[in-house]
């Protein structure tokens, strides 16, 4: 009998936390957390929510203000939540992560101006997006 209750509580301890995990996903803002060289361009930014979901991190090459802008993003919570992270950029989906090795993406400014709108994004039944105000310059 023992055996049998300690099958069953775990295996609710597992149901209430995939209910806890959809509560948080489902109803608390996202946030980005972003670093920025001095003439702001993004080094790296993070979309958080109770945790780290994703991030992108700027590569070697970039900020160089060549209209190029060098990344990877990753899935910082890849195998806990079953769902992958985007870049996305100007409107485009430029990568997508599904584990913490991360997907590099390249981004050339079609308009020069080196200025693009760049988001960080979950995709569940709804779209969890961080980034900054202005997007990314001088890359």
């Amino acid at each position: 009998m023992r055996g049998r209750y300690r099958h069953t509580f775990r295996r609710l301890s597992i149901l209430v936390a995939v209910a806890l995990l959809g509560i948080i996903f489902g109803t608390l803002p996202a946030y980005a957390a972003v670093s920025y060289t001095p003439d702001g361009c993004i080094l790296s930014m993070r979309i958080d929510g109770a945790i780290r979901i994703g991030s992108i991190v700027a590569r070697s090459g970039t900020c160089d203000r060549d209209n190029v802008y060098r990344a990877t993003v990753y899935d910082n919570v890849a195998t806990n939540d079953g769902y992958c992270v985007r870049a996305v950029m100007q409107g485009i989906i430029m990568a997508v992560s599904c584990n913490a090795s991360g997907t590099p993406f390249t981004f050339t400014d079609p308009d020069g101006d080196r200025t693009a709108s760049t988001w960080v994004c979950l995709a569940t039944s709804q779209q969890i997006c961080g980034g900054p105000a202005g997007g990314n310059r001088n890359f």
